[in-house]
């Protein structure tokens, strides 16, 4: 559910370390990012996704967001899995800003399953799949 992402994405948000919660470092921006409605880097995070980035992008990305949301999908027009393409971007992202906080989606209800290598080992787990009272696969979002 969209509350579901939600709520997993804010997890992800928390600080790495005990004294990042402290110090309230999340970005060489300004500090720690709290909603507001001034500008559109208060009001909501960059989620960006489908494509490689240029280094220009990630730069542009790095210097104006104090958070990246990776999408599903990500690398599908190159040829790469998601996972793999998330973690690349991340890495650039990181390096133009290395207090950039970058979330890695992953659409719980398994849209662009698709594109990411994980789904090979969730295909192989029929176990692990969702079902009804009767035992039949819910395959509908």
């Amino acid at each position: 559910s969209m509350l579901y992402d939600v709520l997993l994405a804010a997890a992800l948000m928390l600080p790495s370390s005990p004294a990042d919660a402290y110090l309230g470092e999340v970005s060489t921006m300004g500090g720690v990012w709290e909603h507001g409605w001034d500008t559109a880097a208060d009001s909501w995070w960059g989620d960006f996704g489908y494509s490689l980035l240029s280094n220009d992008q990630a730069g542009f990305i790095a210097s104006h967001y104090k958070i990246a949301s990776l999408e599903k999908c990500t690398g599908d027009n190159q040829g790469i899995r998601t996972e793999q393409a998330i973690y690349e971007i991340a890495a650039q992202l990181k390096e133009a800003n290395p207090k950039i906080k970058v979330l890695f989606y992953w659409s719980t209800d398994h849209a662009g399953i698709h594109c990411y290598s994980a789904n090979a080992t969730l295909a192989a787990h029929p176990e692990w799949w969702l079902r009804d009272d009767s035992g039949k696969i819910i395959v509908e979002n």
